[in-house]
């Protein structure tokens, strides 16, 4: 259990809703379940909205505008660190039981 989240970080994931797009998506949800977050998580698969964030390729996920994964699904570990370091770095207070 994760107590004291409070501040709210805004999740974007970018693809077209392949495979490897939902497989992201699934990712990050299981991730922010064990974290107890919810987070708003906004899927964008406008072609033209791809084209603007200037990514490599999809999927992509960005946190708070700073792209961190693109055209892979990053492993477990990966994401439950970046979204460990998110939290901590804005000094909200982590207890895992």
């Amino acid at each position: 259990m994760v107590r004291n989240m409070t501040t709210s970080h805004q999740i974007k994931l970018l693809g077209i809703g392949a495979s490897r797009d939902r497989a992201m998506r699934q990712l990050v949800e299981q991730v922010m379940e064990v974290l107890g977050i919810n987070w708003p998580i906004e899927e964008i698969k406008d072609i033209h909205l791809l084209i603007h964030y200037g990514i490599s390729g999809i999927p992509a996920l960005i946190i708070d505008e700073k792209i961190l994964f693109q055209e892979k699904v990053p492993s477990y570990a990966e994401l439950l660190q970046v979204f460990r370091e998110f939290t901590l770095k804005e000094g909200e207070f982590l207890t895992l039981c």
